[in-house]
């Protein structure tokens, strides 16, 4: 039987003689009661919580283990200092940032994941990571751990045909905030409350997910019950959840197979669920509602398949849910993907690949295919990380709704320490509803970030679009090819629309500040090796517009760029303009030289895609597409 602890906080009085009361610590002792309970932390009228070994608790703004004695009667969270203030500590410490203030019962930035590991103790029993919050307003006394969500306990039963694997459960709500950044309210009262720190809930955190990874199997006609940890609901009018159960088939499939079953439950009729509930949910798995087949298995030797319009929305779908489809060795989010021909998005419904709760993390091969007339939020790729790739792709015309987010780009729109190689637009395309805050619009990358500029990078990519943002503000940044650099590298891109006269506007944007290649640099950023063609003008305020980039930190380094003799290469700051970089006249020979060998100097050395040399003077040098 397992036992779980009430906990009693002691102080600890220093030993050593003239010691000053700042040198105390306070050693929680967590006396045992025998109880029952498979959960990690157990609701019912008793606020039960289970403890083993090593869990983390953040105390104080320090966090401290779980010291549990051989026999289980005792366990300690030792050499915590003492605080005439109190004492505010949290569960798991994962989930806690520090206390604004200790006597205050407003405690700031309790993060609740939008995607919850499935994990159980070794008796077989589901390990439920919800929030526990305790507050003590003085040195002495108890401390008690009370539950400040909610737990929904979902039932499965699979009346499906065949023997099915768990992969994910996904809960949503139509109007309630269920992940993200929370503020807690009443500690005092031992009645913790979590409340959503954002202004406005998005439909990222409107969702969680539980990752089951094809821990648990279900043959026909089995059932079995999952934990989903949430927020307290408030009371709106028409609130009702949507669950979907994401399942393989137990069987060694060529293709990676996903059943979507769905469920709806009103929450309205209950009003709101309170902290420290416990809300049961049945659902049926006997027909699916959706069906997602991916030929391949998400490897770098059979990457997943694209083919279709429906192939992009499903790997959106399961990108989304990061979880471990079964016979796969990756999760959705980190796999290899392959688009196989050409796709027309024409009025398709498309939300970007990778969110802000679950980026994508894999590799995107474009095939040097293209997919065209794409409508969709901030880019095809909303948030990529940790060595993401996205290579050989084109997209010829696009409509992209930045809804109001700080970056928006038609192949990307935020990239932190990842790689963008050999992309290129095409065709019309249009921004809209941009913030009235600072943003970074890119026609490949809206914001690429990096701690270092070894491992965030753009190369290789051509922006030969007529790129207009419908409404742009002075804290607009618009590139070409990127629309912010921190700590990254861009390097043998170019920005080229017209061929033969200025009939077009490369940039279009009244207010922003403009660049050819890049919106705004900052820290130790590097543009290389690029060029603005000699037909191309942007359009917009005059002393807010550059060839090559717009608004620079003056660490920036900006080495072997060349632009027409319209502007000037750099914006408002002029960066570290540095060996290499020339002004063209009204065509493509610089001192004597066509920019196609001087390009190609650099790429060599660089180990760079090849640019075409022209005999022309007013031909332009060229990536192979």
């Amino acid at each position: 039987m397992k036992k779980s602890y009430l906990i009693t906080i002691i102080l600890a009085m220093c030993a050593m003689a003239g010691c000053s009361k700042e040198e105390d610590f306070v050693s929680l002792n967590v006396n045992t009661t025998p109880y029952q309970s498979g959960s990690k932390t157990y609701i019912d009228s008793e606020n039960y919580s289970c403890w083993n070994n090593g869990d983390q608790v953040r105390i104080n703004n320090v966090t401290r283990s779980i010291v549990i004695n051989d026999d289980r009667t005792n366990c300690k969270l030792n050499d915590i200092p003492y605080n005439a203030n109190g004492y505010v500590a949290f569960y798991p410490a994962s989930m806690a940032t520090d206390a604004t203030t200790l006597n205050s019962s407003i405690i700031s930035n309790l993060i609740l994941p939008s995607v919850q590991p499935y994990a159980t103790d070794p008796m077989g029993n589901q390990q439920v990571p919800t929030i526990m919050a305790a507050y003590l307003s003085s040195g002495t006394g108890h401390i008690r751990f009370k539950n400040a969500c909610v737990a929904l306990k979902v039932n499965v039963t699979n009346n499906y045909s065949l023997p099915l694997s768990i992969g994910a459960v996904t809960v949503s709500d139509n109007q309630a905030p269920l992940s993200g950044s929370f503020n807690i309210t009443g500690l005092t009262d031992e009645a913790p409350r979590l409340i959503y720190n954002s202004i406005a809930s998005d439909n990222d955190s409107r969702s969680v997910t539980l990752a089951v990874n094809n821990q648990l199997q279900l043959s026909v006609g089995a059932s079995a019950t999952l934990f989903v940890v949430i927020p307290p609901t408030q009371n709106y009018s028409g609130n009702k959840f949507t669950i979907k159960v994401a399942a393989s088939p137990v069987s060694d499939e060529p293709n990676t197979i996903v059943y979507e079953f769905s469920h709806q439950q009103s929450n309205e009729a209950s009003g709101c669920f309170e902290r420290n509930t416990m809300v049961p949910i049945n659902i049926n798995l006997a027909d699916p509602a959706h069906t997602m087949v991916l030929n391949g298995k998400g490897t770098q030797v059979l990457p997943y398949l694209i083919s279709t319009i429906q192939d992009l929305q499903s790997m959106q779908q399961l990108v989304a849910k990061d979880y471990q489809p079964m016979g796969s060795a990756v999760a959705f989010s980190n796999a290899w993907y392959s688009l196989q021909n050409d796709i027309n998005a024409s009025g398709a419904a498309l939300s970007p690949i990778g969110t802000a709760h679950s980026n994508f993390t894999g590799h995107f091969n474009g095939n040097n295919h293209t997919i065209s007339n794409l409508t969709v939020t901030s880019g095809l790729f909303g948030y990529v990380s940790h060595n993401a790739v996205i290579f050989d792709l084109t997209v010829n015309g696009a409509a992209i709704d930045a809804n109001g987010q700080s970056s928006a780009g038609v192949i990307c729109a935020h990239a932190v320490r990842s790689t963008i190689n050999h992309c290129r637009i095409l065709g019309n395309i249009t921004f809209t509803n941009l913030p009235t805050s600072a943003s970074y619009i890119g026609g490949i990358v809206g914001d690429m970030v990096a701690e270092t500029t070894s491992n965030g990078m753009i190369q290789n990519c051509h922006c030969g679009a007529s790129i207009t943002l419908a409404n742009a503000y002075e804290s607009t940044r618009l590139g070409g090819i990127a629309g912010h650099l921190l700590n990254s590298i861009l390097r043998n891109c170019y920005t080229r629309l017209n061929t033969t006269s200025n009939s077009t506007y490369v940039l279009s944007a009244a207010n922003a500040i403009i660049g050819g290649i890049v919106g705004r640099t900052d820290a130790s950023s590097q543009v290389s090796n690029c060029y603005l063609g000699i037909y191309d003008q942007i359009n917009g305020t005059d002393q807010h517009m550059a060839d090559i980039c717009g608004d620079n930190s003056t660490s920036t380094l900006i080495n072997h760029c060349y632009y027409p003799h319209k502007l000037v290469a750099t914006g408002p700051s002029d960066g570290n303009l540095i060996q290499g970089n020339a002004k063209m006249n009204l065509n493509y020979i610089v001192n004597g030289t066509h920019l196609g060998m001087l390009l190609n100097n650099y790429s060599d050395q660089n180990q760079l895609m090849t640019w075409t040399t022209p005999t022309s003077s007013t031909q332009s040098p060229e990536l192979q597409f």
